[in-house]
Parts: C-alpha cells; structure tokens; sequence
C-alpha cells in the first residue's frame, strides 16, 4: 500500500466530495478497524474517496496528561495503518484551544462546506466539539439539515476482555498484558523509537 495524500488544514484537502469518519484513531484497534471498514463500504457505495479526520495531538492528550496516557501509534504510524485498512486521504488537525472551543455545530458546518460529505461514519460512542455536545443525535440533526446520512459503528468485544477501546489498550500495556494489547490491536504491538 502506497501513501496516501495526508493534509493538516481543512482548506488544502483536496478529496472532495467524500465519505467521511472523525476520530483520534490511537492504535488503529479492532474497533478502529470495523468503522474503517464501514466507511470503506460507504466509500464504495457512494463511488467517493474515504476520508479519516483525525488530530494531532489527540483531544485527551491536550486535555489531559498522565503518564498513561502515551500514544500507541506515531502520526506516520496512524497514516500508513489508516491506508492499509482502506482510507484514501486522511485530514490530522491540529488540536488547539481554537478548535477544542469550537461548538460542535459550527465545526459540522464548517466541515460540511468544504468537504460535502453525503456521509459520516462513526463509532458508538462519538461524540465532537466543546463539551462533546456533537453527540449522534445531534449530529442525525445536523445530518438531515445538511444532507448527509451518520453511520454508527457497534463496539467490538472480546471474549475476557470486554470492548476494545485505545484506553484499554493502554491500560493492558501498562499492566504487562502484552498479548491482551496485541489481540485488542489485531496485531503485534510496536514501539517506534531511537536507541542511544
């Protein structure tokens, strides 16, 4: 899999129109895989581009730091396992205090101007904008205002493990539960780095 095109401001994107899933995408875990696979279905039924917007940093690193709260995968990481799990371009906001005051309507709108998505494809517990009011009720509002259709993923289970999420992931981690983290990633876990 080749690279795909990669943009940081909402004005360079290129892919448009296109179906669309926003989220941070942290490991790009089983769960992350079953809404790429929903929005690569969307993809190919609408006949548009797949485009993932994700962050960088990610909201809960912004908000919040603990010594937990390390990323499981690096933003060249994210991009090259987004491609193999059927993305076409991908948009990494920059996260800042602009964008985590925005209200969740106005970043929809926004959004929805420039990139004209007919449809957004998120996991079930999404939600967006300041104090994560973007909820997917709010968002199905927005949806038939604009002319776009909200997709909602099912959480993925494991047996023993219960849902798969990027929090859990870590916590596995932490813990030692190396083969726990692996089996929640679909895939041996990695670290990226320089030996000195």
């Amino acid at each position: 899999m080749g690279p795909i095109p990669l943009w940081t401001e909402l004005d360079q994107v290129t892919t448009r129109p296109a179906v669309i899933t926003i989220g941070g995408f942290d490991g790009v875990h089983l769960g992350h895989q079953a809404l790429l696979h929903e929005l690569r279905q969307a993809a190919t039924q609408f006949a548009l581009p797949a485009l993932v917007i994700s962050f960088d940093p990610l909201p809960r690193a912004f908000f919040r730091g603990d010594e937990r709260n390390f990323y499981l995968t690096l933003p060249h990481e994210k991009l090259e396992l987004l491609a193999q799990h059927g993305a076409d371009a991908a948009l990494f906001l920059p996260f800042r205090a602009e964008l985590a005051n925005m209200r969740a309507a106005d970043f929809i709108q926004r959004l929805h101007a420039h990139v004209r998505f007919p449809c957004l494809c998120v996991g079930f517990n999404f939600a967006l904008g300041y104090r994560r009011e973007g909820t997917i009720p709010v968002l199905r509002t927005w949806g038939q205002r604009l002319g776009f259709e909200v997709r909602v993923v099912p959480p993925v289970r494991l047996p023993d493990l219960g849902i798969v999420s990027a929090s859990r992931i870590r916590q596995a981690l932490y813990e030692g539960r190396v083969e726990d983290a692996a089996r929640m990633l679909g895939r041996a876990y990695r670290i990226t780095g320089r030996v000195v």
